[in-house]
């Protein structure tokens, strides 16, 4: 079916729907790991301040049969949410998505756009071009392809900090942008006050996907000498990470970790080096928020991160844990912490905790994103 074609069908509609404000939902991760969480609690977060949700299917099947029933169901799927749009209505997409697979979902936003004159906010999650970029760390040589794909459909951005949208400007994007600072991690229950019993602060947890490849520098903890690790996540192998200061803690819903972590302190860390954050998952704490970062602070944990991160200033201004530029040099950083440096952490942690686990960062970037969309459509 072309363009032109959708495109008149679309305007055949009559809207009877008098919201003006959508999100475009599909299915997210699983449940024993932080690949669904963030995108669960924008949702969530649009919903309660009046985002109606609108479900797309995934464009993902087992087999060339299903994936032809798949592709039908999605094209009927989208003339239909087109077909009842409203004009000028503001539609809430998170990048990537399940539903978006493929150029079809960009296709899909464009016409909608056409024809409904939609008002496009987009949250990032990842850009997989910079998470994968094998090269150097200046992206002057990132191709434009993900950018320009972001910049034809959104009227405005929410990016992670302001080194990601410094990047984004500087791939031609021109729509508006808003700078998130820290995803959110929605608890029903928040996490008891932390006491901590361990007088040296010690022991650190590492949380997330615990695989080896492209984590390299967790076979090196070991060769950290005087810290006690604690680890929780998925794809742990005992052959590769291990030592007498190494304990595993198992892998456990996104939902509930926050209240089994133990530790005196929360690990960023990527790439395989223990040195300093390397290769493409080091390269790209330089402009993500890193949703382990939101764990920690959900659990009322202090923080330990690498001194070149996006997140370093974040963790400066708000008073939260430390910023090491080696691993190595964790044992001596903490060895300067006192009970009462290590108290004032605490307080300014359990304060920022309140506000993530309540969703405060992104009703404030939503909330900031459509009054930039009144701006510029003024």
């Amino acid at each position: 079916m072309s363009s032109s074609l959708f495109a008149i069908i679309l305007y055949m509609g009559i809207h009877t729907n008098h919201n003006l404000r959508f999100q475009f939902v599909s299915s997210y991760g699983r449940k024993d790991g932080a690949g669904g969480k963030a995108p669960n609690d924008v949702r969530i977060i649009a919903k309660q301040l009046g985002f109606a949700e609108i479900q797309l299917p995934p464009r993902n099947a087992a087999n060339l049969l299903s994936r032809s029933f798949a592709l039908l169901h999605w094209f009927v799927k989208c003339a239909l949410v087109c077909f009842k749009f409203p004009p000028q209505g503001e539609a809430l997409v998170q990048y990537p998505s399940g539903f978006m697979a493929g150029h079809l979902g960009l296709w899909f936003l464009k016409v909608l756009k056409k024809a409904r004159n939609a008002r496009i906010i987009t949250v990032i999650h990842d850009l997989d071009s910079v998470r994968s970029w094998a090269y150097d760390d200046n992206w002057k040589a990132l191709p434009h392809d993900e950018f320009a794909e972001l910049n034809s459909f959104s009227d405005v951005i929410i990016s992670h900090n302001e080194f990601m949208s410094e990047l984004l400007r500087a791939k031609g994007v021109s729509c508006g942008i808003i700078d998130l600072q820290v995803f959110d991690y929605l608890l029903d229950k928040p996490v008891d006050s932390r006491i901590e019993s361990n007088p040296d602060y010690r022991s650190v947890v590492v949380a997330g996907g615990l695989g080896i490849q492209g984590r390299e520098y967790l076979r090196k903890l070991a060769n950290v000498p005087g810290v006690f690790w604690h680890l929780y996540g998925t794809n742990f192998d005992d052959a590769a990470i291990c030592g007498p200061n190494i304990q595993f803690f198992g892998a456990h819903e996104a939902d509930q970790l926050p209240s089994v972590l133990n530790g005196s302190w929360g690990l960023v860390w990527d790439g395989d080096s223990a040195e300093t954050c390397s290769s493409w998952g080091g390269r790209y704490l330089k402009v993500n928020n890193p949703h382990k970062l939101s764990l920690y602070i959900a659990s009322q944990l202090p923080v330990i991160v690498w001194d070149k991160s996006a997140e370093a200033g974040f963790v400066r201004q708000e008073g939260i844990g430390l910023l090491v530029s080696s691993l190595l040099d964790i044992p001596q950083t903490i060895s300067g912490v006192n009970a009462e440096i290590y108290k004032e952490y605490l307080t300014n942690v359990r304060r920022l905790s309140q506000q993530v686990c309540s969703g405060f960062f992104m009703e404030k970037a939503l909330t900031n994103a459509e009054s930039l969309l009144l701006h510029l459509s003024a």
